[in-house]
């Protein structure tokens, strides 16, 4: 499912809601929300640092998780607004293998004489810090005093940079707005480029021809596209919700959020169009060119697609002859509902579990969305519930007081022993 006419894309994290650069008419919106202004904190000089692993990656898992796949030698393409480098959580070599690959920008050469750290040809920038975000949840390496890290922390990050954003919020130059045909194209040449996944929070209200074409085409590639279902917090005016594209076109994966209590927004655009839910409210991940940050006060589909993106990933890595109807198959089967043959849209076919993806047997006869060139088995007409189960205690209090947790030393402490345990036990079989 694919963004229209009418993108929608936000603004940094952290800005107030007047610095959003929201696109009007006819351009598609980046579907994050801003925060409340403790999140400010997080650009002090330095930065913070989240010291434990992320809520979502506790959920997940990931000690089980990371035994069968890490994300190692699958790009991801990040559609977006770039990367900053700068931050700790993207390094190359190593261990980790590279965090981030050549990628390339859609913005006009020109804007480098005008703005400062808008502009870079392959992606190296990120102006308004949402693509930095949206790929730290993909695949953040572990940084010196940080608990964040990816969900697929091996895999590659490759940007593709399709719209900006300037410091100034009076500044909103249409060159730096999200741009249908620009989005296009974005999602084209990372198909082109071998990746195995393509992110694309971004939504738009309207089918446009240029971006059906692209995600039909990224598919011919191999890449599967996960693309946020859109959200009336970031839409612009007049926006009538229902199906937002790309996640409402053939082949592309369509994402909602869920709250940190394990329930949908009542502000995303529900319909035919959602395929699965993930997490979307208060997400740990990598923050601009200086460490992490508690993002996005409210459920938002753009924290969402990240997780099923790498989710994809680890799929791309475990299964690479499967290809991506298999992988969307394999994600949606496996996702945690009240019953195996129900779905709607609010959430889909219920909540990303990458562990259960991960082993899931495929079978045709099996109730839920039907394996790709086979019937139904059976549909459900049951109103999935909550998707993910409830905090076990309260671990998003302190990040609503501060809006971000400080370092407290080590070098990626928690991420990085979470990580080394599971791989020091080798991958299991998939059976068990």
């Amino acid at each position: 499912m694919l963004p229209v006419a009418g993108i929608v894309v936000t603004g940094p994290p952290g800005a107030a809601p007047d610095a959003a650069p929201v696109a009007q008419g006819v351009r598609p919106v980046a579907d994050a929300v801003a925060d409340d202004e403790s999140s400010q904190d997080c650009d002090q000089e330095g930065g913070y640092a989240v010291t434990g692993l992320p809520e979502a990656l506790d959920r997940y898992d990931v000690s089980r998780v990371w035994t069968r796949a890490t994300g190692r030698g699958v790009r991801v393409a990040v559609v977006d607004s770039g990367i900053n480098v700068a931050n700790p959580h993207f390094v190359n070599g190593g261990p980790y293998g590279d965090a981030y690959a050549e990628g390339t920008s859609f913005l006009p050469a020109s804007l480098e004489q005008e703005y400062v750290n808008v502009y870079e040809p392959h992606g190296w920038a990120d102006p308004s810090g949402h693509g930095t975000a949206v790929a730290g949840i993909i695949g953040a390496r572990p940084a010196e005093g940080s608990g964040v890290v990816g969900l697929a922390p091996y895999a590659t990050i490759v940007p593709v940079q399709v719209f900006g954003a300037v410091e100034d919020p009076t500044e909103q130059d249409p060159e730096l707005l999200p741009d249908t045909g620009r989005l296009a194209d974005g999602i084209r040449w990372a198909a082109d480029a071998g990746v195995q996944v393509i992110a694309v929070s971004m939504s738009v209200a309207e089918p446009d021809p240029r971006l059906e074409d692209a995600v039909a085409y990224a598919g011919s590639r191999g890449a599967l596209v996960v693309a946020s279902a859109g959200s009336a917090l970031t839409a612009p005016a007049g926006d009538p919700g229902g199906v937002h594209y790309p996640a409402g076109f053939p082949g592309v994966l369509g994402v909602a959020p869920v709250g940190s209590d394990g329930r949908p927004s009542e502000q995303t655009f529900t319909g035919s169009h959602v395929d699965v839910a993930a997490p979307g409210q208060l997400v740990a991940t990598a923050y601009r060119g200086l460490l992490d940050c508690y993002l996005s006060e409210e459920p938002t589909p753009s924290y969402a697609v990240p997780y099923v993106a790498a989710t994809a990933a680890l799929l791309a890595e475990q299964f690479p002859d499967e290809g991506p109807d298999l992988w969307a198959h394999r994600i949606m089967m496996s996702a945690e509902r009240p019953r195996q043959g129900s779905r709607d849209d609010v959430l889909g076919w219920g909540a990303v579990s990458p562990h259960d993806a991960l082993t899931l047997t495929i079978d045709a006869s099996r109730p839920g969305p039907p394996v790709p060139g086979h019937p139904p088995a059976q549909t459900g007409t049951d109103v999935v519930g909550p998707a993910v189960a409830g905090p076990r205690s309260e671990p998003w209090a302190p990040a609503r007081r501060t809006g971000l947790l400080l370092a407290a030393g080590g070098v990626g402490l928690v991420a990085a022993v979470a990580l080394a345990r599971a791989l020091g036990r080798g991958r299991r079989d998939a059976t068990d």
